[in-house]
């Protein structure tokens, strides 16, 4: 998936920091306890729309 988180993060490594943050709280918080595709895709789509 290194190609995929790449694309997602821009190669910048403070988004994948972030990006796995978030991914790993949320895979705790609902209970799936897994970071998926689907998961850091709909992360990093919010995460985009977020940014100024």
């Amino acid at each position: 998936m290194a190609d995929h988180l790449h694309h997602l993060t821009g190669g910048r490594t403070d988004h994948l920091a972030y990006l796995l943050r978030s991914g790993a709280i949320r895979a705790i918080y609902d209970g799936s306890e897994a970071l998926t595709r689907d998961a850091l895709d709909i992360l990093a789509v919010s995460f985009s729309l977020s940014r100024p």
